[in-house]
């Protein structure tokens, strides 16, 4: 294999090294795992819940609907809210930290 090919290789094969460790959020519809999320995040995410969805409706307490019940609310009022992608996970991470099992 000659140099170039050899230089191309490796520089294809470090580009997915690399972008295979570095770090990525997904989001899920799923309901997230409460062991799972960050104290930063759920103090963010209780922050934005109480400035932001406040403004135009009576705040609900989180604990009064299930995981799967915030589901499609978030999806919902995110959008409604303009929440970002980086808000709403950290909404999504707060109310499902307290609501009910």
């Amino acid at each position: 294999m000659n140099k170039k090919k050899m230089a191309f290789s490796l520089l294809i094969a470090s580009g997915i090294f690399f972008n295979a460790c570095s770090h990525k959020t997904i989001t899920t519809n799923k309901p997230m795992d409460a062991t799972l999320l960050s104290t930063a995040s759920i103090t963010e995410g209780e922050k934005t819940y109480k400035s932001n969805c406040g403004k135009c409706h009576e705040l609900k307490d989180p604990a009064e609907f299930s995981q799967k019940e915030w589901g499609p609310i978030m999806r919902s009022m995110a959008k409604k809210a303009h929440l970002d992608d980086a808000q709403k996970n950290n909404v999504t991470a707060y109310v499902f930290s307290l609501a009910k099992r």
